[in-house]
């Protein structure tokens, strides 16, 4: 019985085929990223933050930026940040962990929203963008804010939850669940890689 090869073509024609599979593979990938099945995971950035810490105990603190007349983004983040804060502080020995929600909208837009974000937790805190040392804080995050045309604060609105773990020297940001929406179990598994 005689020996069998495939053909397997000339080097040019192998070299052609697998730059065809690795785009196809490479525009899947893409794809699942925009249609949020699978969420880019954050590189630790160990960037110093100016950040005033309204819960002196706090170890791990999650930041979301919004606005409290927001109908959707914003209620769907923090009901997250509910459930994230519940499973995390559940378990025996992990460090205190704070939310804080920084307050785009103007003082006379949004004089009720301490009241708001606590309907989702009675340990959510608020700050206040107009505040200098939030405006320091946005800063050091990266957030860009803007006046838009009918001269409200916004801010292109994105569900980005910032984490920040003190140091000895202070807070820094440890990473961005970038998940669109947020997604309760992989924010989790990057709060418990930081603790």
């Amino acid at each position: 019985m005689g020996s069998w090869k495939p053909d397997v073509g000339s080097q040019a024609d192998r070299g052609k085929g697998l730059r065809r599979g690795l785009g196809a593979v490479a525009l899947c990938a893409v794809a699942c990223v925009l249609m949020g099945i699978v969420a880019l995971a954050p590189l630790p950035m160990r960037r110093a933050v100016a950040f005033p810490a309204p819960d002196p105990e706090a170890r791990l603190v999650a930041v979301f930026v919004g606005e409290s007349r927001c109908g959707a983004v914003c209620p769907q983040a923090l009901a997250v940040l509910r459930t994230v804060s519940r499973d995390f502080d559940a378990v025996p020995d992990h460090p205190t962990f704070g939310v804080v929600f920084v307050e785009l909208s103007p003082a006379e837009a949004a004089t009720n929203s301490e009241e708001w974000v606590r309907a989702f937790h009675d340990d959510f805190r608020v700050l206040r963008a107009d505040e200098p040392e939030t405006a320091e804080l946005l800063s050091a995050l990266g957030i860009q804010r803007r006046t838009s045309t009918d001269s409200r604060l916004s801010e292109a609105h994105r569900s980005w939850i910032y984490l920040l773990r003190r140091e000895d020297h202070g807070w820094e940001l440890r990473g961005v669940h970038r998940r669109q929406p947020p997604d309760a179990d992989s924010l989790l598994a990057q709060l418990e890689s930081l603790s």
